[in-house]
Protein backbone atom coordinates (compact mmCIF):
# COMPACT_ATOMS: atom_id res chain seq x y z
CA UNK A 1 0.00 0.00 0.00
CA UNK A 2 2.73 2.54 0.81
CA UNK A 3 4.30 2.33 -2.61
CA UNK A 4 0.86 2.86 -4.08
CA UNK A 5 0.39 5.50 -1.91
CA UNK A 6 3.70 7.27 -2.77
CA UNK A 7 3.03 6.70 -6.39
CA UNK A 8 -0.23 8.85 -6.70
CA UNK A 9 1.71 11.51 -5.12
CA UNK A 10 3.96 11.45 -7.61
CA UNK A 11 1.48 11.56 -10.61
CA UNK A 12 -0.42 14.04 -9.16
CA UNK A 13 2.84 16.21 -7.88
CA UNK A 14 3.95 15.59 -11.47
CA UNK A 15 0.63 16.57 -13.07
CA UNK A 16 0.79 19.73 -10.96
CA UNK A 17 4.17 20.79 -11.83
CA UNK A 18 3.62 20.39 -15.63
CA UNK A 19 0.34 22.16 -15.36
CA UNK A 20 1.63 25.01 -13.40
CA UNK A 21 4.97 25.20 -14.72
CA UNK A 22 8.40 25.50 -12.80
CA UNK A 23 9.39 28.25 -11.34
CA UNK A 24 12.52 28.62 -12.73
CA UNK A 25 15.44 31.33 -11.31
CA UNK A 26 15.03 34.47 -13.65
CA UNK A 27 18.00 34.08 -15.59
CA UNK A 28 16.46 30.97 -17.53
CA UNK A 29 13.32 30.32 -19.41
CA UNK A 30 11.72 27.30 -20.21
CA UNK A 31 11.95 26.47 -24.46
CA UNK A 32 9.19 27.80 -26.62
CA UNK A 33 6.39 25.15 -28.47
CA UNK A 34 7.93 26.41 -31.12
CA UNK A 35 11.39 25.68 -30.12
CA UNK A 36 10.19 22.27 -29.73
CA UNK A 37 8.70 21.33 -32.66
CA UNK A 38 10.67 19.01 -33.99
CA UNK A 39 9.25 15.72 -35.00
CA UNK A 40 11.43 13.46 -32.95
CA UNK A 41 10.20 15.31 -30.24
CA UNK A 42 6.24 14.29 -30.47
CA UNK A 43 7.21 10.47 -29.18
CA UNK A 44 7.25 11.97 -25.89
CA UNK A 45 4.35 14.19 -23.74
CA UNK A 46 6.91 16.63 -22.36
CA UNK A 47 8.89 16.93 -26.15
CA UNK A 48 12.33 15.74 -24.14
CA UNK A 49 12.47 18.98 -22.47
CA UNK A 50 11.39 18.05 -18.83
CA UNK A 51 10.32 15.19 -16.14
CA UNK A 52 9.84 14.68 -12.70
CA UNK A 53 11.51 11.91 -10.39
CA UNK A 54 12.71 11.37 -7.34
CA UNK A 55 16.62 11.83 -8.16
CA UNK A 56 18.62 12.24 -5.20
CA UNK A 57 16.60 9.15 -2.93
CA UNK A 58 14.40 11.40 -0.65
CA UNK A 59 11.13 10.22 -1.16
CA UNK A 60 10.61 14.06 -2.85
CA UNK A 61 9.73 14.80 -6.47
CA UNK A 62 12.34 16.44 -7.78
CA UNK A 63 12.88 18.19 -11.35
CA UNK A 64 15.12 18.15 -14.98
CA UNK A 65 14.44 20.46 -17.61
CA UNK A 66 16.10 21.76 -20.66
CA UNK A 67 16.01 25.82 -19.97
CA UNK A 68 17.55 28.74 -21.97
CA UNK A 69 20.05 31.01 -20.19
CA UNK A 70 18.72 34.49 -20.91
CA UNK A 71 21.99 36.29 -20.26
CA UNK A 72 24.72 33.97 -22.41
CA UNK A 73 21.78 32.15 -24.77
CA UNK A 74 22.96 28.93 -23.90
CA UNK A 75 21.29 25.97 -23.79
CA UNK A 76 21.31 24.51 -20.15
CA UNK A 77 20.70 21.37 -18.20
CA UNK A 78 18.80 22.11 -14.79
CA UNK A 79 17.67 19.96 -12.22
CA UNK A 80 15.28 21.28 -9.04
CA UNK A 81 15.84 19.64 -5.73
CA UNK A 82 12.70 19.72 -3.70
CA UNK A 83 13.51 20.05 -0.15
CA UNK A 84 10.73 20.50 2.50
CA UNK A 85 11.87 24.37 3.29
CA UNK A 86 13.64 25.28 -0.03
CA UNK A 87 14.42 24.15 -3.82
CA UNK A 88 17.71 23.66 -4.78
CA UNK A 89 18.50 24.63 -8.45
CA UNK A 90 21.48 23.10 -10.27
CA UNK A 91 22.86 23.45 -13.27
CA UNK A 92 24.36 20.20 -14.68
CA UNK A 93 25.69 21.23 -18.29
CA UNK A 94 25.29 24.34 -20.79
CA UNK A 95 25.60 23.80 -24.25
CA UNK A 96 25.50 26.09 -27.42
CA UNK A 97 21.89 27.04 -28.15
CA UNK A 98 21.72 25.64 -31.64
CA UNK A 99 22.02 22.33 -29.83
CA UNK A 100 18.05 22.29 -28.45
CA UNK A 101 17.05 21.58 -31.91
CA UNK A 102 18.69 17.97 -31.38
CA UNK A 103 19.40 17.75 -27.53
CA UNK A 104 16.58 15.75 -24.97
CA UNK A 105 16.14 14.57 -21.63
CA UNK A 106 14.50 11.55 -19.95
CA UNK A 107 14.09 9.81 -16.82
CA UNK A 108 16.12 6.60 -16.49
CA UNK A 109 14.48 4.48 -13.70
CA UNK A 110 17.26 3.00 -10.97
CA UNK A 111 19.43 0.21 -12.98
CA UNK A 112 22.11 -1.08 -13.79
CA UNK A 113 23.58 1.45 -17.01
CA UNK A 114 26.42 0.80 -18.97
CA UNK A 115 28.80 3.62 -18.74
CA UNK A 116 32.70 4.10 -19.93
CA UNK A 117 34.62 4.97 -16.99
CA UNK A 118 35.19 8.86 -15.73
CA UNK A 119 39.31 8.43 -17.24
CA UNK A 120 39.44 7.77 -20.83
CA UNK A 121 38.95 4.00 -21.43
CA UNK A 122 36.93 2.38 -23.94
CA UNK A 123 35.56 -0.55 -22.44
CA UNK A 124 31.90 0.32 -20.89
CA UNK A 125 31.92 -1.05 -16.59
CA UNK A 126 28.28 -1.30 -15.37
CA UNK A 127 27.15 1.43 -12.96
CA UNK A 128 24.65 0.84 -10.65
CA UNK A 129 21.72 3.86 -10.51
CA UNK A 130 20.31 3.54 -6.87
CA UNK A 131 17.69 6.73 -7.54
CA UNK A 132 16.09 8.05 -10.18
CA UNK A 133 18.78 9.96 -12.70
CA UNK A 134 18.76 12.13 -16.62
CA UNK A 135 19.65 11.02 -19.38
CA UNK A 136 20.91 13.95 -21.83
CA UNK A 137 20.88 12.52 -25.19
CA UNK A 138 21.48 13.94 -28.84
CA UNK A 139 18.94 12.56 -31.13
CA UNK A 140 21.30 11.21 -33.34
CA UNK A 141 24.09 10.80 -31.77
CA UNK A 142 26.27 10.92 -28.02
CA UNK A 143 24.37 10.26 -24.54
CA UNK A 144 25.27 10.73 -20.80
CA UNK A 145 23.89 10.06 -17.55
CA UNK A 146 23.85 12.12 -14.63
CA UNK A 147 23.11 10.45 -11.47
CA UNK A 148 23.12 12.27 -7.58
CA UNK A 149 26.10 11.02 -5.53
CA UNK A 150 24.82 10.98 -2.14
CA UNK A 151 28.57 11.02 -0.51
CA UNK A 152 29.85 14.07 -2.81
CA UNK A 153 26.55 15.46 -2.41
CA UNK A 154 26.56 16.31 -6.15
CA UNK A 155 25.53 15.33 -9.70
CA UNK A 156 27.92 13.31 -11.72
CA UNK A 157 28.05 12.76 -15.05
CA UNK A 158 28.99 9.78 -17.06
CA UNK A 159 28.76 8.71 -20.94
CA UNK A 160 26.53 6.17 -21.77
CA UNK A 161 27.77 6.55 -26.00
CA UNK A 162 30.56 8.60 -26.94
Amino acid sequence: MNKWFWTVIIVLLSTLTHASGPVLPDRYRLPTTDELKADWRSENANRYAEFTADLNGDNLVDGCFLAIDKRQNKLVLLAVLCFDDADKWLLLDTMNIDALQYMGVEKVEPSTVMVYPPKEGNTKTPKQLKNSAIKLFASEGSSSVFYWNGKAKKFLKLWLTK
